[in-house]
Formats: structure tokens, C-alpha cells, sequence
């Protein structure tokens, strides 16, 4: 097994939508996040992926997967 690597996401959520990211080459929406880097706290790793201009991110409409 590989060593662990930190990762940060969010799940914001506003008028019955949640923020999306776009993964172009994919083609799918994702949330956003990704790996937290070195000497960064995962907030400011999730400040500087939403600051980042290389996204494309939207709120789309929430489809909850179950209801719990």
C-alpha cells in the first residue's frame, strides 16, 4: 500500500443546488477539492483550488443519491 496523501473537498450547497466542478477532459461534474500540498492547511488548499482560474465551476441542481 502506497503512503496516504491528504486531500480537501467542499460540498456547498445554496437554494437546492450544490457547486460543481466541470472536468472537461472527463465530461463530468465533480465537487471541488484535490490534494492538499506541502506546509498548507487544507483550508488554504481549498482557498487556492476555488481561487484557481483553470476551473469551471457552477451550481447545479442537488439529486440527493439516498435519503438517509
Amino acid at each position: 500500500m502506497g503512503a496516504a496523501i491528504d486531500v480537501v473537498a467542499a460540498i456547498l450547497r445554496h437554494n437546492g443546488k450544490v457547486l460543481a466542478v466541470s472536468d472537461l477532459l472527463a465530461g463530468f461534474w465533480e465537487f471541488p477539492g484535490g490534494k492538499i500540498e506541502a506546509g498548507e492547511s487544507p483550508e488554504q488548499s481549498l482557498t487556492s483550488i476555488l481561487s484557481s482560474d483553470a476551473i469551471h465551476f457552477s451550481f447545479v441542481p442537488f439529486v440527493p443519491f439516498s435519503k438517509i
